[in-house]
């Protein structure tokens, strides 16, 4: 069994903390809605999830960065899941992706933006990575635009994860 990670990360209003295995109820929650992600997977199921928080623990010892819970730092209430792995989840992929899923309950505050720029950040000031990458379907235009409130520079449409996708790149000044 690994050890659980435990680097935090503050904003304003946010505290960003790798999962936990604690943290099913709340991930479920976010990954079972069918709206929330509409523009990145079927929704999961429970074994899923607990599938997918023993993948999150697991990466952040094998590379030293990963997903985040994102939670309001004044009521501690779970917002969703922003954080860095692999493109494709595959661990021989150059590319690391910035990557993020906010409950809609939490939609149009400025919660996304708040917790990509503070991953965005340690991915560069912090793991050391020099470029990091997002992809967003065309439809997604809300994602679009954090990415772009955050620099990243659209490259070209591309096949990934089974579907044509925009892909976007930030490097390192």
């Amino acid at each position: 069994m690994t050890t659980e990670p435990s680097r935090t990360l503050e904003t304003n209003r946010l505290l960003l903390r790798p999962f936990k295995p604690d943290d099913l109820e709340d991930l479920l929650a976010l990954n079972s809605d069918e709206e929330t992600m509409r523009y990145i997977t079927e929704p999961l199921d429970r074994e899923q999830v607990a599938q997918v928080i023993d993948w999150f623990i697991s990466e952040w010892s094998r590379l030293g960065y990963g997903w985040f819970a994102v939670l309001k730092k004044d009521s501690g209430d779970f917002v969703g899941q922003c954080g860095l792995q692999c493109l494709e989840g595959r661990p021989e992929s150059a590319d690391v992706e910035l990557a993020f899923v906010i409950s809609k309950a939490y939609w149009g505050l400025g919660y996304a933006t708040e917790a990509a720029q503070a991953v965005a950040t340690f991915a560069m000031e912090e793991a050391g990575l020099k470029r990091i990458v997002a992809v967003t379907m065309a439809a997604n235009v809300q994602s679009q635009r954090v990415l772009e409130k955050l620099h990243f520079q659209f490259e070209a449409n591309r096949e990934l994860y089974g579907r044509t996708v925009m892909y976007y790149s930030l490097a390192s000044v």
